[in-house]
């Protein structure tokens, strides 16, 4: 257990370093070539609602997904975290204005009793990580918020990482979670075998 966290905290440090040496502009292109692809997606454009999160330093750019998955009319909700319980709630949003800085800076929504999500029928999980292998797992930030959340999410979770991102193994513990799709700036990884390529 401790060889994984070791190995765990390694890969975070070189994968933040490879994310934040990717150009800006560079950047820029790859999220939107992501978002290209997950408005391709059946798992998106059957969904009522989008859980994400707002992107921040060298992530890949979510804003433009917020707003796209608005105009299509869709449910947009946004996490906060609980960091005495290391649980995530979601609210949902109908413009980024009402967003303001959190933890760290990170926008997120303002939580109040009328727009938190307790539905989750019908949703994809939009999940950010570090780096994501081709199995489906990720290396997150190491709170285990996400994997939480996820070990009973019924819904699609999907991934988003630059190809930079994307490896063939990340360190995994037994909490960690496996992803639906995983989708970078090339190509679309179908990682649940209920899910067929195309449908």
């Amino acid at each position: 257990m401790q060889d994984i966290a070791a190995a765990k905290k390694s890969a975070r440090r070189i994968y933040s370093e490879l994310r934040s040496n990717i150009p800006e502009k560079v950047r820029k292109k790859k999220s939107c070539d992501i978002l290209s692809k997950i408005l391709t997606l059946s798992a998106y454009n059957n969904c009522d609602t989008v859980l994400t999160y707002m992107s921040f330093g060298s992530e890949v750019d979510t804003a433009e997904l917020i707003l796209r998955a608005l105009k299509d009319g869709k449910k947009v909700a946004l996490p906060v975290s609980e960091y005495a319980s290391l649980q995530l709630s979601f609210y949902e949003i109908s413009t980024l204005s009402e967003l303001a800085a959190g933890y760290k800076g990170i926008l997120e929504p303002f939580p109040s009793p009328d727009n938190l999500v307790r539905d989750f029928e019908n949703a994809i999980c939009i999940v950010p990580g570090l780096a994501f292998d081709k199995n489906g797992y990720r290396l997150g930030y190491g709170k285990g918020f996400y994997d939480r959340f996820l070990s009973s999410f019924t819904g699609t979770s999907i991934g988003i990482a630059f190809d930079e991102c994307v490896t063939d193994a990340v360190p995994t513990d037994s909490y960690d979670c496996k992803l639906d799709l995983l989708v970078s700036d090339s190509d679309v990884y179908y990682l649940n075998e209920a899910l067929q390529k195309g449908c």
